[in-house]
């Protein structure tokens, strides 16, 4: 009997607690992108009080790293749920869409080229909300480091 064997072409939807998920930057802006005004406070609000569920949030894009663990090219949303959860909402996995690495939609190569070149931190479980968080600028304590593109 032979196998054969090939990669999908398509992306699965799953169920995923985001506690289990890489985040792909050290930090993240208060703001969502748009002109909506959205903060991430807020949407941790409306999550913990029910009048957001993830379902109503655009859904976040995940891969697998050469690790097997998740990492998230959402990361603002992705930190929503970890806080919500951790502040007792009543959900304890969301959708998300498990697409490959090289999607040019979900930006993964960006962060790998810029971010993870950049940034030291090695430990991608956590992450650091800042008004001041851009592309290309490291904000630490009293300081921001510029760096230009490479």
């Amino acid at each position: 009997m032979n196998l054969k064997l090939e990669l999908s072409k398509k992306d699965f939807g799953y169920m995923l607690d985001p506690q289990q998920i890489l985040f792909t930057q050290a930090q993240i802006n208060l703001y969502f992108s748009g002109d909506d005004g959205f903060t991430v406070e807020d949407t941790i609000n409306n999550l913990v009080t029910s009048r957001l569920k993830p379902q109503d949030l655009p859904i976040i894009h995940d891969c697998l790293n050469e690790n097997n663990q998740y990492i998230s090219a959402d990361n603002r949303r992705l930190y929503c749920y970890q806080q919500a959860i951790l502040k007792g909402v009543n959900f304890k996995k969301v959708p998300v869409r498990i697409i490959r690495e090289t999607n040019e939609y979900a930006g993964f190569e960006w962060k790998k080229e810029k971010i993870l070149k950049i940034i030291e931190n090695k430990i991608w479980n956590s992450v650091v909300v800042s008004h001041f968080a851009r592309p290309n600028k490291i904000c630490r304590e009293n300081k921001e480091i510029w760096i230009k593109d490479f």
